[in-house]
């Protein structure tokens, strides 16, 4: 939307754009603003490339960006040490996962990123 609109500038998603997407895929208006806001960062990316470089993106692999508003992480009960869940406005689900040397590294250094 942003590309074919050309809106290449820094400033937020209009509320008309993020309530049609709440509207459209049935997610929450917090995760329909973060969403936009990422799409104008890729928008940003090649816009900043010379006019004959700019191509409108195309995704081969789909990655997000999600801040801790959008997931906890907590202790898990069962074969694994960890579960992330994701907040409502998601899909119900819970990935569980197990220690690895990097996680452990943060639980070390003080565990600043559980939620517990």
């Amino acid at each position: 939307m942003f590309w074919s609109d050309r809106t290449f500038g820094k400033e937020l998603a209009t509320k008309e754009i993020t309530d049609c997407a709440v509207k459209k895929y049935q997610i929450t208006a917090r995760l329909s603003q973060a969403l936009a806001k990422q799409a104008k960062e890729i928008i940003l990316s090649q816009h900043k490339k010379s006019k004959t470089q700019q191509t409108m993106p195309i995704f081969r692999n789909i990655s997000l960006n999600l801040d801790s508003r959008f997931w906890t992480l907590e202790k898990f009960n069962g074969s694994f040490d960890w579960a992330l869940k994701l907040t409502p406005g998601f899909p119900k689900l819970i990935i569980p996962f197990n220690n690895t040397k990097h996680s452990l590294k943060f639980i070390n250094d003080g565990g600043c990123f559980l939620n517990q």
